[in-house]
């Protein structure tokens, strides 16, 4: 176990150093950044984080700021996810509509709690706000809450760049 985990660490790290130089990077490889910090989750967490991706095709190819959602994905993790004894799902849903990127992080687990405001103000989402507002200005829309049937949802809307509204 302990050798499994430092491999997902150096892997994960490899790929932050290899990513981290660029202000955008495909969707595709964003997903791919997350899936090995999922990795290190499961490890932590064996059996109790199921990922499920909702992503078509053609939306791989579109290029969204670097590191856009690992924080989220971190925060369903530790703050929905982690809290429960039985763990939940995770799902990164995206899709093209018009000439935005539909992105949205959800998880099934604890949602907000009075008192907490980690959930729903701290500063993962407080930063993800203000980076979407720097890169997009406010042709962007970011919104955070808790689900109807249980859980978080963060959702945002991308304005794709004029060359993959055409693509």
């Amino acid at each position: 176990p302990a050798e499994a985990m430092m491999l997902a660490l150096t892997d994960f790290l490899r790929s932050a150093l290899e990513e981290g130089t660029g202000l955008e990077t495909p969707l595709s490889q964003e997903l791919e950044m997350v899936e090995r910090y999922l990795a290190i989750e499961c490890l932590r967490f064996p059996g109790r984080i199921q990922l499920e991706r909702d992503i078509p095709p053609e939306a791989l190819h579109v290029s969204i700021p670097s590191f856009l959602l690992q924080p989220l994905v971190e925060n369903a993790v530790r703050h929905g996810l982690a809290p429960r004894a039985s763990g939940g799902s995770l799902r990164i849903q995206g899709r093209l509509e018009g000439e935005a990127l539909c992105l949205a992080v959800e998880d099934d687990g604890v949602g907000p709690r009075e008192g907490r405001p980690g959930r729903t103000g701290g500063l993962g989402l407080a930063n993800t706000r203000e980076r979407l507002a720097q890169h997009y200005g406010s042709r962007a829309r970011f919104t955070a809450g808790a689900r109807p049937e249980g859980g978080f949802r963060v959702a945002m809307v991308l304005p794709l760049a004029p060359s993959e509204a055409s693509a």
